[in-house]
């Protein structure tokens, strides 16, 4: 394992998903993290929470019937 994290710190291993998801379990870190990912969200899901009447709301996705997937 020792040869494989070298090859992947100096390029010369391309990184696949059977050898990702162990690594990010031994760091116990996200593997969105380990491999450097934006930080999306559910593009269905818009939280800009809001101030009403002294309130904070997060409205809910105005598609009829409730969210679509």
């Amino acid at each position: 394992m020792t040869s494989t994290l070298s090859r992947l710190e100096n390029g010369q291993r391309r990184p696949s998903l059977e050898l990702l998801l162990p690594l990010a379990q031994a760091y116990r870190v996200p593997l969105d993290e380990l491999v450097g990912a934006p930080e999306i969200g559910d593009s269905r899901v818009r939280l800009k929470p809001r101030r009403v009447n002294g309130r904070t709301v997060v409205p809910l996705p105005s598609h009829p019937g409730g969210v679509q997937a």
